[in-house]
């Protein structure tokens, strides 16, 4: 059965404002490659909100705690409790740290918007039954029988997302996930991190020590992973990064210096006037 729906969404919500810091994973975890084309039968494309403007590798590291490069492990995709929108938690092991504290062949977890959920697992996501029977019910849905919503799926495919394989590499710039209550598809010990402004903070390695500057192509407008638009090497990426990392380091002393200067200068003055 042919039930393709194209859902265009002009905003999908980020995973901050999606509900996500409380989630629960589905059933089905980590699979190594896309479902077949045929059993993707509803798919929505958007970009993701709040996202700030990250136009050098400077801004990239004011936004970071680390920059890496690294290669995907595994991963696991699930729905976000409450919007069942699809989200990707990636298993990544670093290969070299160009910039923080992230140590070399240690593994940290990269958590994004996007992927593919059966159907079924999307409409029980949701919180209130009156909430999964309206989605049971409607259009591309309803015309499905139980058993179809478990082997059929949707997916989500913000500006600048690529469903994940294991052995993807890139370079990384990584923003802390605050920690949470709720229930999580990952322990209280692993580092996990969203990439800094979203597909901004990733660089695809091409081919081998060839980067793809961030641009909003996704699989669904790229689904034989070309990696379109301009391209950068590992070394010139390394290089702007430790030139950006100089930089900030400078500004950074800079800051706390004249401030220093400025809280010793009041002090100064304050003893002058109680003197007078």
């Amino acid at each position: 059965m042919n039930c393709k729906k194209i859902i265009n969404i002009l905003c999908i919500c980020s995973i901050l404002s999606a509900g996500c810091a409380g989630q629960t994973a589905s059933p089905q975890t980590g699979t190594p490659q896309t479902p077949a084309k045929e059993e993707i039968v509803i798919t929505a494309n958007g970009a993701a909100s709040d996202m700030d403007y990250l136009g050098s590798a400077e801004d990239l590291l004011k936004a970071s705690e680390a920059a890496v490069y690294g290669e995907v492990t595994d991963f696991i995709i699930f729905p976000a409790e409450r919007s069942g929108v699809a989200t990707t938690l990636q298993t990544i092991r670093i290969i070299d740290t160009l910039y923080g504290e992230a140590g070399d062949g240690t593994e940290i977890k990269l958590l994004m918007m996007g992927g593919y959920v059966t159907l079924s697992d999307y409409i029980n996501a949701h919180k209130t039954e009156e909430e999964r029977q309206a989605y049971r019910e409607s259009e591309g849905f309803a015309e499905l029988s139980d058993e179809e919503l478990k082997t059929k799926y949707i997916s989500f495919t913000p500006e600048g997302y690529y469903y994940p394989e294991i052995g993807d590499k890139g370079v990384y710039f990584l923003k802390p996930v605050p920690e949470v209550e709720e229930s999580v598809p990952w322990e209280k010990t692993d580092h996990v991190y969203w990439a800094a402004g979203n597909w901004q903070g990733i660089y695809r390695e091409k081919s081998d020590g060839v980067f793809v500057i961030p641009n909003n192509s996704s699989s669904s407008y790229d689904p034989d992973r070309t990696y379109p638009g301009n391209t950068i090497t590992y070394d010139e990426l390394k290089a702007e990064i430790q030139k950006a990392a100089e930089i900030l380091c400078s500004t950074t002393f800079l800051e706390n210096f004249n401030s220093i200067q400025y809280h010793q200068s009041c002090t100064l003055l304050f003893i002058i006037l109680i003197r007078c």
